[in-house]
């Protein structure tokens, strides 16, 4: 029975059709009637009637859709030239640039502000160096990051040091002392915000080899 309900909507007119055809030519064998026969010719009816009307509107939006594109792209290139002619124009109003939503341009390259560093981990060694290191997390090349640290349970936090490599090594602690670390990263446009703390000797680990 459930062959005869295809998702499909031209399979299931076609079934449809098949089924009423096949019915009106054995009407007594299957205990219908005619009229059974006509209410199903008038629902096919119908309904190949809404699959038309449906497909013409999915043809009729796709070319709609189609010339909305081109017309946006049209659009893009009138108000691009347009741009480029008020960028031309000398001693134009700065109020009146952001006005027209244009962006003021000085000549001078756009700040980069620094993404937040991830992935900081750090081992410590029984020399005395506890070494970090954490992912850039896109900054550029030159990017400054400053390292700080806080000892023990206290809840300050130290300035280490500043590097440009994403990664360290904190020299001079005591082998099995706790420390935990953070990192931001610094550029002219301003800091990010802190990386993950991370912690070693937290839990009287052994000290690596």
């Amino acid at each position: 029975m459930a062959n005869l309900f295809p998702p499909n909507d031209n399979d299931f007119s076609n079934g449809l059709g098949n089924f009423l055809t096949v019915a009106a030519a054995n009407l007594v064998a299957l205990g219908l009637t005619a009229a059974d026969i006509t209410a199903g010719t008038d629902a096919k009816t119908d309904i190949d009637a809404k699959i038309a009307d449906a497909t013409a509107a999915k043809e009729a939006a796709k070319s709609a859709t189609g010339a909305k594109t081109v017309s946006r792209q049209t659009g893009d290139t009138v108000l691009r030239a347009l741009i480029k002619k008020v960028e031309a124009t000398p001693d134009v109003p700065v109020a009146l640039i952001l006005d027209l939503g244009m962006s003021v341009r000085d000549g001078k390259p756009t700040p980069v502000h620094p993404s937040t560093p991830t992935g900081l981990y750090v081992i410590g060694n029984d020399t005395g160096v506890n070494m970090l290191k954490w992912n850039r997390n896109g900054n550029k090349s030159g990017t400054m990051y400053i390292i700080e640290a806080r000892l023990g349970d206290s809840a300050v936090w130290q300035f280490v040091n500043a590097t440009t490599r994403p990664d360290y090594e904190d020299t001079g602690r005591t082998p099995g002392q706790k420390v935990a670390y953070r990192v931001k990263a610094k550029r002219p446009a301003g800091e990010s915000q802190y990386s993950n703390v991370a912690t070693v000797y937290d839990s009287a680990l052994p000290l690596a080899a």
